[in-house]
């Protein structure tokens, strides 16, 4: 059984350049083996941002018991996608270089050309990196220089599942793209239909042996419960109908996950 590639990041902060860093955010990115992605960003309700957010202390990656408490306005949406990635292995004198292309995104319409945005990853200790690009400042419109600090977290696989799952649906009528990831103990949605979006996040707790919600942000409910079922029954190309929304399986991995993390390239 071959090792799993993939991971799940979570940002610490971001800089703006020259200003000092912050994070105004909770932001989890889940990425398979094969390189697709989800990042779902919440804009915190704290009036200051802090000038880094552990894990620990990031209030949406808590889950809840009570759903109704986990549904957010969809103003606090800064970012939700979901696309494919690519890596350029580093060297010794330069580093790694990513690639991504937004395949569904809170940012553009079904049928705008899709966002492709880039970084150079810097290894700042075997769990975390310091990401370098530029990309315009929402608070300017400018394309500015940014660094972010992301922490690899640990992939807990719930028994019985899959290490990863992804399920992706679309109907150009309806101008619709939405993609559901689950990633160890993680899942994640995001949908687009028209100009309304939605985003989920969801977790895992092994103790009661269940998935939790952690946030809801806009009207439509995705469907993410349709990755909590049986993955044995999951096969690339298969259909699932959720919410009145028909979900095709992307991929199942049963890749072994690493016992150590590691950065991949």
């Amino acid at each position: 059984m071959p090792r799993f590639k993939g991971h799940v990041s979570h940002r610490a902060s971001i800089r703006w350049l020259p200003d000092p860093a912050s994070e105004p955010t909770s932001t989890l990115v889940l990425t398979s083996s094969s390189g697709w992605f989800i990042d779902v960003r919440i804009l915190s309700s704290r009036e200051t941002p802090p000038p880094s957010l552990e894990v620990d202390d990031d209030e949406l990656l808590r889950p809840s018991t009570d759903e109704k408490s986990r549904e957010i306005s969809v103003e606090r949406i800064d970012w939700a996608f979901s696309g494919s990635s690519k890596s350029t292995p580093g060297g010794e004198n330069k580093p790694r270089h990513s690639e991504w292309t937004h395949w569904v995104d809170s940012k553009t319409l079904y049928h705008e050309p899709p966002i492709v945005d880039a970084g150079d990853m810097y290894p700042v200790s075997k769990t975390r990196d310091l990401e370098k690009g530029s990309m315009p400042n929402p608070a300017t419109g400018i394309d500015t220089e940014y660094e972010e600090i992301w922490d690899d977290m640990p992939i807990d696989v719930p028994e019985k599942s899959a290490t990863c799952s992804t399920f992706l649906t679309e109907d150009a009528e309806k101008e619709m793209k939405g993609c559901i990831m689950k990633l160890g103990s993680w899942c994640q949605g995001v949908l687009r239909v028209g100009k309304e979006i939605s985003a989920e996040r969801w977790k895992f707790v092994i103790e009661e042996k269940s998935w939790f919600l952690v946030a809801r942000v806009g009207e439509k409910s995705i469907g993410c419960e349709i990755a909590f079922g049986d993955d044995q029954s999951l096969e690339v190309g298969k259909t699932i109908e959720a919410e009145g929304r028909e979900w095709t399986v992307k991929e199942v991995d049963w890749s072994i996950k690493s016992r150590e993390l590691e950065h991949s390239d």
